[in-house]
């Protein structure tokens, strides 16, 4: 077994990645500048971050095992933070619920069985958050 390059000079430095489970060729990479999608394995990438605080930090990614046009990030940005979705497979994104912690989402886990988002902070605890 040995790891293999996909892809260099991507210009930022990563912090999470994430494939989905449901389309294997559909990857995001998210880092301190932001969010970028692949729909080849990593072989090509693109901006997916329409809607998220500009400058970001993209610290947490987990994409709906169920549907994978659902994304879910932990956004840590200047002009703001928490978790955000994508319903569209990163083409545009939105603040996701109401009372998150004041503090960057470091960590997502999604129950996908019981609809229920887990968010870890940095320094805030963890929150839970049931979806639709």
């Amino acid at each position: 077994m040995h790891f293999t390059v996909t892809a260099t000079g991507l210009g930022m430095t990563f912090t999470s990645l994430a494939a989905s489970p449901a389309a294997h060729q559909i990857l995001y990479a998210g880092g301190d500048r932001g969010l970028l999608k692949s729909l080849d394995g990593g072989l090509s990438w693109s901006p997916a971050g329409a809607g998220l605080p500009s400058p970001a930090a993209v610290k947490a990614l987990v994409v709906d095992p169920a549907n994978p046009a659902l994304v879910y990030a932990g956004v840590n940005g200047i002009a703001g933070g928490g978790v955000f979705a994508s319903q569209n497979g990163g083409a545009s994104w939105s603040l996701l619920g109401e009372g998150q912690p004041a503090t960057e989402s470091t960590a997502l886990a999604l129950d996908s069985a019981h609809h229920i988002l887990y968010a870890g902070t940095n320094g805030a605890g963890t929150w839970a958050l049931s979806l639709p």
